[in-house]
């Protein structure tokens, strides 16, 4: 189901888990929207969240091409903190935090391509400028490196072979 956190479409206490993947940041009113997930879940319930926090960022590889990459990208989310006391101020118990370590599929030529489509926020925090200039330095690093055909050399002289 893909709506507002706001005024989700589910009866009170009408679930039994809700699931927010790379979402967490988008949402405007953070507090009503974890009281509204504590509304539509049953006594019990569980959320899972699944976000970045600015105090617990990966080193996505990509980004350090971009100008600010890093901190663009920290300055979207919240740090774990602020999550949890909104959560808890809901009525939240937080029963764990974890890392997730995402492992890469294809090359690293496959995951330009991919990166081309600017389907991340985050690109939308960069100048037109910064793309230009990451996209630039980012097709440069993935690029195959030209291998060098070794120049036959003459020999010299009078001696046959």
């Amino acid at each position: 189901m893909s709506r507002s956190t706001s005024d989700i479409p589910v009866p009170s206490a009408g679930a039994d888990y809700a699931v927010m993947l790379q979402a967490w940041h988008h949402v405007q009113d953070k507090p009503r929207a974890a009281r509204e997930l504590a509304r539509v879940l049953r006594p019990g319930g569980r959320l899972l969240l699944r976000s970045g926090f600015s105090d617990h960022m990966p080193r996505i590889w990509w980004l350090e091409y971009f100008p600010r990459g890093f901190e663009v990208d920290a300055s979207l989310f919240q740090p774990l903190h602020e999550v949890v006391e909104t959560f808890t101020s809901a009525g939240w118990r937080v029963a764990g935090f974890d890392t997730v370590t995402e492992p890469s599929s294809g090359t690293r030529g496959e995951a330009l391509e991919r990166l081309r489509l600017r389907t991340h926020s985050v690109f939308a925090h960069f100048t037109p400028d910064e793309l230009e200039v990451g996209f630039r330095r980012l097709e440069q690093a993935v690029r195959p490196p030209r291998r060098r055909v070794p120049r036959r050399r003459r020999r010299r002289g009078g001696c046959p072979r």
